[in-house]
């Protein structure tokens, strides 16, 4: 298999053979016969197409990968995905620890803005709705805006419900100040508007299976979702003055962060420490990100990873400029002793010449996941809307 450009491989059943079966012959795969610990052993050393592939081998391979897929998917460090101007229906995935280069079919991305990732899955949107597709297992969902409303959000995730596993699309609105929420395959969005309120909701976050919203006055409240209405209620916690361009961030699904970008190589990590029943709350300025790293793109992604299992650099930001094609890595927090630990590499071609339409991160470990929310959220809270 080609080691630059390599195709990732839709999850698509593999296309059924016919075979001539005898009375009483039972039919065995060799490959099922093999230990576990075997076939851990040959999928931890394939290329990432080749493990995406491997599940679809047989019965046994499919239930090991993904018993060790999350295990072996740390392995693969986020990829740099850029769209070609000419080649309207791909996307390219560009590995930047041994610059292999990956591409999958986009099928309905042709006029449409890129809106960032959810999950495992990519978002795009034009004036009549929003598009998702995993680029793995080909999984597409649309979802039709209302009639006459056209405004580009500036947050879009995909989630499913918990307890009824449909999908579940959130529309944050910061022009209009309102969230919208529709689920897939209805026509009817609900809405919940905070246009008298004297704060702006800045962005959204799924943790705990509950979503968060973060206020332009520095404190966090909870959206709570029914099937038929949207609520927000603010958690009692003192308030703290963000930059405009602040992001949440969710680590593990279970802390919740908000990371701003100060500036060149100026990167602040703040963590809201949260009592068990999640209606109190406090800030707290992180002075180091320990075995993790922060992940950045100008397109609303602020990831934290955990880089050791695929060899990055620990306690350091990775930030992804589109407009330049170039990523640049550096040390949190930086101090103006560490012009040593600065770097930039640029993202290039088969050919070498410098890689254009940059898009954003996308995450390995993330194919098969999306972020579960549960309809009815009983938290109790010191203030709401």
């Amino acid at each position: 298999m080609d080691n630059h450009i390599t195709k990732i491989l839709c999850n698509a059943p593999a296309p059924k053979r016919r075979r001539t079966k005898k009375k009483g012959e039972v039919f065995s795969s060799k490959c099922n016969e093999l230990p576990a610990e075997v076939v851990y052993e040959i999928m931890k050393h394939l290329a990432l197409p080749d493990f995406l592939s491997a599940g679809r081998a047989c019965e046994g391979w499919r239930a090991a990968a993904k018993d060790m897929g999350h295990t072996i998917l740390e392995s693969f460090p986020p990829l740099a995905m850029s769209m070609k101007s000419g080649a309207r229906k791909f996307m390219s995935y560009h590995n930047i620890v041994n610059g292999d280069r990956y591409r999958s079919k986009v099928l309905a991305y042709v006029r449409k803005e890129f809106k960032g990732i959810s999950g495992g899955f990519i978002a795009f949107e034009n004036c009549h709705g929003i598009w998702f597709g995993n680029p793995v297992t080909s999984k597409e969902l649309e979802f039709y805006k209302p009639l006459g409303f056209t405004h580009l959000s500036d947050r879009s995730i995909l989630v499913k419900r918990i307890p009824s596993e449909d999908y579940l699309v959130l529309v944050l609105y910061r022009r209009c100040k309102t969230i919208h929420a529709i689920r897939h395959g209805t026509t009817d969005w609900l809405m919940f508007s905070y246009c008298h309120a004297p704060w702006d909701i800045v962005d959204l976050v799924v943790c705990n299976e509950r979503v968060f919203g973060l206020t332009s006055d520095g404190r966090l409240g909870i959206i709570g979702l029914t099937a038929s209405s949207i609520t927000f209620r603010m958690i009692l916690m003192e308030r703290r003055q963000f930059m405009m361009n602040a992001k949440l961030v969710s680590y593990d699904g279970e802390q919740i962060m908000v990371a701003e970008y100060l500036g060149p190589r100026q990167v602040r990590i703040t963590r809201a420490d949260m009592n068990p029943d999640m209606n109190l709350a406090q800030w707290e300025v992180l002075k180091n990100l320990e075995n993790l790293s922060l992940f950045v793109d100008d397109y609303n992604t602020y990831r934290l990873c955990d880089p050791s299992g695929w060899g990055g650099r620990t306690n350091s930001v990775y930030f992804l400029h589109s407009r330049t094609s170039v990523y640049s890595v550096f040390p949190y927090p930086t101090s103006d002793d560490d012009d040593d630990d600065f770097h930039d590499y640029e993202l290039c071609t088969q050919h070498g010449s410098p890689l254009d339409n940059v898009r954003g991160w996308y995450f390995p470990t993330l194919i098969y996941s999306l972020d579960r929310v549960r309809d009815h959220i009983h938290v109790r809270a010191a203030a709401s809307c």
